[in-house]
């Protein structure tokens, strides 16, 4: 009668045991996709950082380009302005020379 009731016991021992053994099993074949899946993320994260940085130099570059071609073109608008008003000047010192010549005569 104790063989019986040990052997009573020990089914359900061995059965916790076998599904201890096949949750283990279940684990490690989940790790391998749970380590790919993180190796997805991490691959990810580097490939948004990269794409990040080359996106952020290309624009710097463009507005350092822009910014570059604004200033030249206000130095040059700055200097059409002075040769301008140099002109101007020209002229109404030579309009007032011969207003002065006339007068005289």
């Amino acid at each position: 009668m104790r063989h019986a009731k040990a052997s009573r016991l020990a089914l359900p021992l061995r059965r916790r045991q076998m599904q201890v053994t096949a949750s283990q099993d279940q684990q490690r074949q989940a790790q391998p996709a749970s380590d790919e899946r993180s190796k997805e993320v991490l691959d990810a994260f580097f490939l948004g950082k990269a794409v990040a940085e080359v996106v952020s130099e290309r624009v710097g570059s463009a507005v350092g380009e822009i910014l570059s071609e604004v200033g030249r073109r206000q130095a040059e608008q700055q200097q059409q302005i002075k040769q301008f008003q140099e002109e101007v000047k020209e002229r109404a010192r030579e309009a007032l020379e011969r207003a002065a010549k006339d007068a005289k005569k």
